[in-house]
Formats: C-alpha cells, structure tokens, sequence
C-alpha cells in the first residue's frame, strides 16, 4: 500500500544545486521568482539578492515545512514549500 510519504524523495535524491521555483503570490511580482539554494535538510530562500530566510522540511508522518530562519507567514510559508516539492517531484 502506497501512503504519501511514499512519495517524499529522500536526501540522496534532493537537488544539490540552486534552482528557482516560480508561483502566483501577490498582485504584484514580489516573491514571484525565488532562489532556492539546497544544503542538506535545508533550503536558502533567496529574493533578489536579499536572503528572505531558511526552511527545513520536516520528514515526519506528517511532512511540513519549518522556518528555520527569517519570517514567513503561514501561507507564504506553504505555498514555497508546495513549490519545492513540486520542483522536486517533476524534476527529471
């Protein structure tokens, strides 16, 4: 039987460089393209060239994402979640 942490790619098979993720958030285009930059269980989130903070994604029953560092509100918080794991879902 296949649960959803099935589907969770394990640390061997996270991206080892940087990549951007893209997704409707604002009206505007504030934290519409960001820099995710991987190392080990967390993820640099960068803007610009402003670092906006630091997640680490929990790899429990129930997978979640963290603010490791920086001040993301919930909602911000998973939709760049959503957005990492859908890089890493359909990267080939």
């Amino acid at each position: 039987m296949e649960t959803s942490t099935d589907k969770i790619p394990g640390p061997q098979h996270l991206p080892t460089s940087a990549y951007h993720v893209e997704f409707d958030y604002f009206a505007t285009e504030e934290y519409n393209s960001l820099l995710v930059v991987p190392f080990q269980e967390y993820f640099v989130i960068v803007c610009g060239n402003e670092h906006l903070g630091t997640l680490k994604e929990s790899r429990g029953e129930d997978k979640s994402w963290e603010v490791y560092e920086g001040n993301f509100d919930g909602e911000l918080l998973e939709r760049i979640g959503a957005a990492i794991d859908n890089y890493n879902a359909n990267r080939g």
